[in-house]
């Protein structure tokens, strides 16, 4: 027997006795029951910081309702689409994300920069799966940005204003998916800047900010000018990391209740 899949939900348990019996498996089969090689009784940490029922709380409730009129008829698209199966692909990533998550939390020593790489990759897989989710059940192409900013602090002039989600994607850009090609804001004097390599904290990086001010990471945005004399110093704090990325966890909760809310009532276009 390869495994047997239990979850502290009441989603329901299937049972694998040989690996042929996988080949007949199809992607539904392994978002509803979970991967039968990996599956365990899942136990809650205290010191976890997603903890893992939700998402599949999220997905009891979707399963028990996706098959209703009012829910199908929002997954199924006049081109003939079906976007059960972007809901799915977005909870098998976010059981992935929240177990590697849970686990550098934990993890109480200084980063390496293919760690802070892997930590913004990982957090950029939920915002999108929360996003994917956020389109399917409302129906609209637009992104789940709320417009607050709650998590970040101290942040460059040229941001502020800037929502958690929005500083996020810049944050994004300057520490892992493209530093060397950064545009800039549409106020800012340069069409593109480029980011330095992410120093630790400490010496010179703390000299660039005001007193009081402490971070785990600094780094620097280049101009394309000769002198650079409009560098910009940004901090990073990880414990602001890991705060966005309960934000965006939390987003779940949510996002049961408006499934309950279309399977159960009309469906409205807000």
């Amino acid at each position: 027997m390869l495994g047997t899949g239990t979850c502290i939900c009441s989603t329901p348990v299937k049972v694998i006795k040989n690996f042929d019996q996988l080949l007949g498996w199809s992607f539904l089969d392994f978002a509803y029951y979970g991967n039968p090689c990996y599956n365990k009784i899942m136990k809650i940490k205290k010191n976890e910081l997603l903890d893992p029922v939700l998402v599949e709380k999220f997905n009891e409730n979707f399963n028990k309702y996706h098959q209703r009129y009012r829910l199908k008829s929002v997954l199924a698209k006049e081109n003939g689409e079906y976007k059960a199966n972007c809901i799915y692909s977005a909870v098998v990533w976010i059981r992935e994300v929240v177990k590697e998550l849970n686990r550098l939390y934990n993890k109480k020593k200084e980063r390496n920069l293919s760690e802070l790489l892997v930590l913004f990759g990982l957090i950029d897989i939920l915002v999108e799966a929360t996003d994917q989710i956020y389109r399917v059940l409302y129906n609209t192409t637009n992104n789940k940005d709320d417009g607050t900013m709650s998590c970040f602090k101290d942040l460059p002039d040229i941001y502020k204003g800037l929502s958690d989600y929005k500083y996020f994607k810049e944050l994004r850009a300057f520490f892992s998916a493209h530093p060397i090609n950064i545009n800039t804001l549409s106020d800012e004097n340069y069409s593109k800047r480029y980011a330095d390599i992410p120093l630790p904290w400490g010496g010179i990086a703390s000299c660039f900010y005001k007193e009081g001010v402490r971070g785990d990471y600094d780094i620097r945005l280049w101009t394309p000018t000769r002198d650079d004399k409009d560098t910009i110093h940004c901090v990073l704090r990880e414990n602001e990391l890991f705060e966005f990325a309960q934000k965006r966890y939390l987003l779940l909760n949510d996002y049961i209740d408006r499934v309950k809310k279309i399977a159960n009532k009309k469906h409205e276009n807000n």
